[in-house]
């Protein structure tokens, strides 16, 4: 959930997360902000706009856990069928 971010932001959430209401506009000045994020396991991560798609393109590079899942994806060739995925995931 990003509260304050987009247009879909209720007052109920403002109210939930102890955040001032403010106007769609203002909500969408704040994508160039960066967002912290921590899941219920406690790992934490940083998200983070980069506007330069050539920055973006060398972080990546530079991250080798990154490349290395990468990689070994690329080196997958077992596939799952449509139809398992979706008796896999219930639907």
């Amino acid at each position: 959930m990003a509260v304050g971010f987009g247009s879909g932001s209720t007052p109920e959430e403002f109210g939930l997360f102890g955040l001032r209401e403010t106007e769609e506009d203002e909500r969408h000045a704040r994508f160039d902000e960066d967002l912290f994020v921590r899941l219920a396991d406690g790992s934490e991560f940083l998200l983070v706009a980069i506007h330069e798609f050539d920055q973006e393109i060398a972080r990546t590079r530079n991250n080798p856990r990154l490349m290395a899942l990468l990689e070994d994806r690329a080196r997958q060739t077992a596939t799952v069928p449509l139809d398992e995925v979706k008796r896999r995931l219930g639907l």
